[in-house]
């Protein structure tokens, strides 16, 4: 019994040391709900995303979660108590890059910054 104690807490330690690697944190600093798209402070670099489910991310929220994951991700907004679906759709290390590059339909792409 003692044995499969000690695997049973190793396991959940390595678990535990493990799950910071799957998620990271950011900060959306640009959102447009006309378009369903976002951008969030990653680090040092930025990350666009087009939103799938959930509530409009608004500038200011936390988000934590596999942000740079390919395919479709389950985010967890902190700040909202949420979980918002998305997909990156790229990177870039200037916010203003990635404003003028979002989709045409973007209504904020087109505000002087």
């Amino acid at each position: 019994m003692r044995s499969s104690l000690n695997r049973w807490n190793l396991a959940w330690l390595a678990l535990l040391l493990t799950a910071p690697a799957f998620g990271m944190e950011g900060t959306v600093v640009w959102s447009d709900p006309s378009c369903r798209y976002f951008i969030a402070r990653l680090g040092e670099e930025y990350g666009m995303f087009e939103w799938r489910r959930g509530p409009d991310p608004a500038e200011g929220d936390e988000l934590s979660g596999p942000l740079t994951a390919e395919g479709m991700i389950e985010v967890a907004n902190i700040t909202r108590s949420a979980t918002n679906a998305a997909i990156l759709v790229t990177m870039s290390g200037r916010l203003k890059v990635l404003v003028k590059s979002s989709p045409v339909q973007c209504k904020r792409r087109y505000e002087p910054s």
